[in-house]
Parts: structure tokens; C-alpha cells; sequence
């Protein structure tokens, strides 16, 4: 029987770094969500979807994530059954972050929510993403 493990949390909490992590630990699959957003075109970068929120309404964003949503959850689906049929025995670890939002936690036998101190949040979007517009626009992604 596999494992199903997920880690959510906010922008640059630390997600990926774990989920790396405990994959490496439990010579699990490591999946990650950011990757298949990236491969099918079909999300949008952090900056991105800062902008949209600041200027969207909520009704558009909305219906916006109705459209995007379904696909990329399919192609995340795919990608556990792919992952499996490489070797069924091994533990997953997905990498994401709005599992509740999307509605898909009962796919998982354990959800891991990790929290960040929001300076530390701060320090590594600012290191990570090069991000010279200060701490209010760090506070925007953190928020959205």
C-alpha cells in the first residue's frame, strides 16, 4: 500500500525544502505542484498572480481557478499514477500548497501544513525571487 503524504503552506514557508527533504528521507516520489504549472502553461508565476489579485475581481478569479484548476489537478493525478507505476511500494510526497482550496485532501493520508515566521518568509522570497520592491510587496505574496 502506498503513502500519501502532502505539505501546503504559505509562499516561501519552506515547502519545497521539506517536501525535498522527507522525500529524500522516506525514498518516497517527490512531486511537485510548481513543476506541473510550469510544464503545462496553465498557472501563473507568483508576481503573476499577485497582479491579478490586486486588480481581479473575486467573482473573475473565481471562475478563472474554475478553468485552470480542474486541468492541473488531472495533470497532478497523472502524475502520482505515474510515479506508482514506477514503484507502487514507495511513498509520495506532494508538493503544494492550497489543498484545501482546491478541495483535495481527502487524496492524502497526511497533510503537513508548514508555518513560517512571516521575516523569514520575507528574507526568502527577497533572496529567492530577487524581489527589490520591500517588504510591501513581499507582504502581498505572503498574503495572497
Amino acid at each position: 500500500m502506498t503513502y500519501y503524504i502532502i505539505i501546503r503552506g504559505p509562499a516561501a514557508g519552506g515547502k519545497t525544502t521539506i517536501s525535498k527533504k522527507l522525500a529524500a528521507k522516506l525514498h518516497a516520489h517527490y512531486i511537485s505542484f510548481d513543476k506541473i504549472r510550469e510544464r503545462t502553461g496553465l498557472g501563473f508565476s507568483e508576481e503573476d498572480r499577485i497582479k491579478a489579485n490586486e486588480v481581479a475581481l473575486p467573482e473573475a478569479k473565481e471562475k478563472l481557478d474554475r478553468i485552470v484548476h480542474p486541468p492541473l489537478l488531472r495533470r497532478l493525478r497523472v502524475g502520482i499514477q505515474e510515479a506508482l507505476r514506477e514503484d507502487e511500494d514507495r511513498p509520495v510526497v506532494v508538493d503544494a500548497a492550497l489543498i484545501v482550496e482546491w478541495g483535495i485532501e481527502d487524496w492524502f493520508d497526511t497533510v503537513v501544513a508548514v508555518r513560517t515566521p512571516e521575516r523569514m518568509q520575507i528574507e526568502r522570497l527577497v533572496r529567492r525571487n530577487g524581489l527589490s520592491g520591500g517588504i510591501r510587496s513581499c507582504l502581498r505574496i505572503i498574503s495572497s
